[in-house]
């Protein structure tokens, strides 16, 4: 499992670099991630995150592209099953 997942993360990367820079070339891309760790001590900690983030941008001449993306992004911890912090879906606006 651990081989094909690494060669698809390496089949991904790769094909950045096949990316058209040219004038007049619109470039939509984003991520996304989640993230979820616990630790089973003394205390119990738990949480989670999970993300998202698009993002377009127009090369206005070769290899010079201007645009703007956007961040969501949400989480929680706990520790002894209280939550001790929450966050509320929040959205971040960047230049790129």
């Amino acid at each position: 499992m651990k081989k094909l997942l690494a060669a698809a993360v390496f089949t991904l990367l790769g094909t950045g670099a096949f990316a058209q820079t040219s004038q007049g070339t619109v470039k939509l891309s984003g991520s996304l991630g989640f993230n979820s760790t616990s630790r089973d001590d003394n205390i119990n900690q738990k949480s989670n995150s999970f993300n998202i983030g698009p993002s377009i941008g127009y090369f206005i001449k070769d290899n010079l592209a201007v645009g703007m993306g956007a961040e969501v992004f949400a989480g929680n911890f706990r520790i002894n099953r209280n939550l001790l912090w929450k966050s509320p879906w929040r959205a971040l606006l960047f230049p790129i």
